[in-house]
């Protein structure tokens, strides 16, 4: 394959050394990226040649030695050559696999690579890998599942022929079987790219297909309530146990901003004192793990009481239900509320940071902080200026030009 380096040398492991002999080891340079590998022979340093990296002629079995490293280094190189030929991704640890007989063709796949991501996530999950994420990239191997049979009529496909073809088929496969939308698959195709990159990293793939196709999302004015919505959903009365607590767990989110996943993992050690004395949310986001501060207010506090005692440490205050039977039951308390726009548990997250927060004065800097974001950027979407708030604002100019 043009554009390779490829170079074989000789060295001494100091760290290994055993009864004043060193082990030799034949180190591979591919691209600039080094491998080690044992010859299995050993020597004493001083019959060592550094410069020639062969076994100085004092040695009773110089020779022999010689003659050995001689062979691995030809069929070190005759690995290399094969891969040449047969046009397959040569890296250090490719050549070290086919001397070895170690060859893991199936390594070198979609599927499998896309496997083998999930299953280092899963081994660093609380520890660097957050489960909304590992849950993201699992949906994406789904796909990618589904995906192949039914495009390529096969149940896996070669790393080398993941192209630019490849990703554009995804696409239209994710917007079409998947009924995604634009931002939908474009998340899916950030997801696809990082798996890549991934194989890259892990010399299972020389270049990514993605270099010639551009993630591009759109900008939508996120959905929110008024606060007559709002209003309208606090005054429902006499509801059924289920819909009570849909009621609860949205207007909890009404005023506090978490998201469905921080709600569910939401515990009594996460309510704490703040410095101005009142009970606060400090926790870390189940999402990025990035810390929330949300000072609670009376109505949340009531809420609080009615599912737990704070006094028990570390209980989950919110039952565990699914983020797709509460969507499900805010349908019906929509209903009754007479609210037209589709209620979701992202929506009230939403409408806490445009309703709630940002058109009562809050800063976009202390909303960021409560909603967890780590950039200013991502809480500007939010940052919307109600028309109610512009009528108020020119009033009080109004006011002052006269």
């Amino acid at each position: 394959m043009k554009g390779n380096t490829f170079a074989i040398s000789f060295i001494l492991k100091r760290k290994k050394a055993k009864n004043d002999e060193y082990p030799i080891y034949a180190k591979i340079v591919v691209n600039k990226k080094k491998l080690e590998l044992s010859t299995k022979r050993s020597i004493q340093i001083e019959y060592w040649d550094t410069k020639r990296q062969e076994i100085k002629k004092s040695y009773h079995s110089q020779k022999e030695l010689n003659e050995h490293l001689a062979v691995v280094k030809n069929k070190l190189y005759s690995c290399y050559t094969e891969l040449l030929q047969t046009n397959k991704i040569i890296t250090a640890q490719r050549i070290k696999d086919l001397y070895t007989g170690n060859v893991k063709e199936a390594v070198n796949t979609m599927v499998h690579v896309s496997s083998l991501h999930i299953e280092e996530m899963e081994k660093f999950l609380g520890k660097g890998t957050f489960y909304g994420n590992y849950k993201n990239y699992k949906t994406t191997h789904k796909y990618i599942l589904e995906f192949i049979p039914m495009v390529y009529k096969v149940k896996d496909l070669p790393l080398d022929e993941v192209n630019y073809s490849f990703i554009k088929k995804f696409e239209y496969f994710l917007q079409t079987e998947k009924n995604c939308k634009n931002n939908g698959t474009m998340k899916q195709m950030q997801r696809l790219k990082k798996v890549l990159n991934w194989a890259i990293k892990n010399e299972y793939l020389i270049s990514n297909p993605f270099k010639n196709y551009t993630i591009s999302f759109k900008k939508y004015d996120r959905g929110y309530l008024t606060i007559e919505e709002i209003t309208n959903i606090e005054n429902l009365i006499g509801l059924t146990k289920r819909l009570q607590y849909t009621k609860d767990f949205f207007v909890f989110q009404l005023y506090t901003g978490l998201a469905y996943s921080d709600m569910i993992d939401l515990k009594t050690n996460d309510i704490v004192k703040g410095v101005d004395g009142e009970y606060w949310i400090i926790k870390s986001r189940v999402k990025t793990d990035t810390k929330i501060t949300v000072p609670l207010l009376p109505l949340t506090l009531d809420i609080i009481y009615r599912y737990t005692d704070l006094s028990i440490l570390d209980k989950t205050i919110f039952p565990q239900i699914s983020n797709q039977k509460i969507n499900n039951s805010l349908k019906d308390l929509g209903l009754l509320a007479e609210i037209k726009k589709p209620l979701s548990t992202h929506l009230a997250r939403h409408s806490a940071a445009t309703t709630i927060w940002l058109n009562n004065g809050i800063s976009l800097e202390v909303v960021s902080k409560m909603l967890g974001h780590t950039k200013l950027s991502t809480t500007q979407i939010y940052g919307r200026i109600l028309e109610e708030k512009i009528s108020e604002e020119m009033k009080g100019l109004r006011d002052k030009l006269k």
